[in-house]
């Protein structure tokens, strides 16, 4: 009799475990449908607010993003970046060597983290707008001064 209430037990968990996962696997799939068009190459243009009289500083390169359908970690998306940060006054050095993205989007609401292991992540959180991203972004650091500002993204459109 007893083992007949273990053998349900166990059953009865395995079956949650199996809905649970679909469930789970159910939302992750919505997320990356609603990231799928962030998918891409895109321009970006990053402007620092002037800081004692200085004029504004802006900075141009491009980031790389694609779909985390392995589901490796909780971004919606990773990806590359190609820009420097001299002309807005700091550099960034990423802990892994990689220029790494990691984002998160919530319907037209984006969130972009760059050099999330470093110990100056700069933080982009924008909207989207037809085929742009604009917003804020900002860099911290425990030690030293931060930095603010704005900046939009377009996408690359490849001609054939």
């Amino acid at each position: 009799m007893l083992s007949k209430v273990r053998t349900r037990s166990a059953l009865a968990v395995a079956l949650l475990g199996v809905f649970g996962c679909r469930d789970d696997q159910r939302a992750w799939a919505a997320r990356l449908e609603a990231a799928r068009p962030l998918a891409g190459a895109w321009h970006v243009q990053m402007s620092a607010e002037p800081v004692d009289g200085m004029a504004t500083r802006r900075a141009f390169g491009e980031l790389a993003l694609t779909l985390n359908e392995e589901h490796l970690g909780t971004p919606d998306l990773f990806g590359a970046y190609d820009l420097s940060f001299a002309p807005l006054g700091f550099t960034l050095s990423p802990s892994t060597g990689v220029p790494s993205i990691e984002v998160v989007a919530a319907g037209d609401s984006i969130t972009l983290v760059l050099a999330p292991g470093s110990q100056f992540p700069i933080t982009m959180r924008g909207v989207r707008q037809g085929d742009s991203i604009l917003g804020r972004w900002s860099a911290h650091q425990r030690a030293g001064s931060d930095a603010l500002g704005t900046f939009a993204l377009t996408r690359v459109v490849v001609t054939p």
